[in-house]
């Protein structure tokens, strides 16, 4: 939310809002590391890369690397590939 009289940017997760200071009352945050599987990384990655360089029909990079976003962000996890590693190398691939 912006305040315009005092020229502020608040940003505000109604999610999980309450009043007063946040305070992490654990030793990480949930959807950490800890709590996420590899594929998960690469479906981010994956939808970073579409939203950066295009969705479908408006794609901006090779019909290879459309290739390896589309299977990093399948709808089914173990279509996505293995490990962050695996994308980066796919990735780079594309570029070729």
């Amino acid at each position: 939310m912006y305040d315009a009289a005092n020229e502020q940017v608040r940003l505000v997760d109604l999610d999980g809002y309450r009043p007063g200071p946040y305070v992490l009352e654990t030793d990480r945050q949930y959807g950490s590391r800890r709590f996420m599987a590899p594929e998960e990384f690469v479906y981010t990655l994956g939808r970073t890369a579409r939203v950066l360089l295009g969705e479908a029909g408006h794609w901006r990079g090779s019909a290879a690397s459309e290739q390896v976003v589309d299977r990093a962000t399948a709808d089914e996890p173990a279509t996505r590939s293995g490990s962050v590693d695996a994308f980066a190398a796919a990735w780079l691939d594309s570029r070729v």
